[in-house]
């Protein structure tokens, strides 16, 4: 911009080819064609590779192994109370969300839960597979840098 800031003002009001009325005048654009024409794309392309890069090897890998984890749960569960897939994810979801506890409204939904031996056994069941976080699941690459 600093290039041709010489050669453009405002001026009398015409009509262009494409039939839009401008009163913006540029007296390179011959010039300045190539540059519109064929802009400088490769930090974009960098940071949009490596975006997809990101996604491909750390965010997909997480997808994954919760899909993985939750099917495991959903298994484990399973071995304690019977229902569809639906309800059980709902259980392992309400459990992994309250601090590994059945809340009144998840017994509310779910009377069994009421028995807490069974609770336990199904709390129990969520937390071998969702308890604490192995180091592998810290994958963030520092490398990434947004732009």
């Amino acid at each position: 911009m600093l290039k041709y800031q010489e050669n453009f003002r405002f001026g009398i009001q015409y009509t262009c080819a494409d039939g839009i009325r401008s009163n913006f005048h540029f007296d390179s654009y011959d010039d300045a064609l190539p540059t519109w024409r064929y802009p400088d794309l490769t930090q974009q392309s960098e940071y949009i590779g490596d975006v997809i890069r990101l996604t491909i090897e750390v965010e997909m890998r997480k997808e994954a192994r919760l899909l993985r984890d939750i099917e495991r749960a959903r298994d484990s569960v399973k071995n304690h109370l019977e229902g569809p897939n639906a309800d059980i994810d709902q259980i392992i979801r309400s459990i992994r969300e309250n601090d590994w506890k059945v809340s009144n409204k998840l017994v509310k939904a779910f009377p069994p839960l009421a028995d807490p031996h069974l609770a336990n056994s199904v709390i129990d069941a969520v937390r071998d597979v969702f308890g604490p976080q192995a180091p592998s699941d810290s994958l963030v690459d520092s490398k990434f840098q947004g732009p």
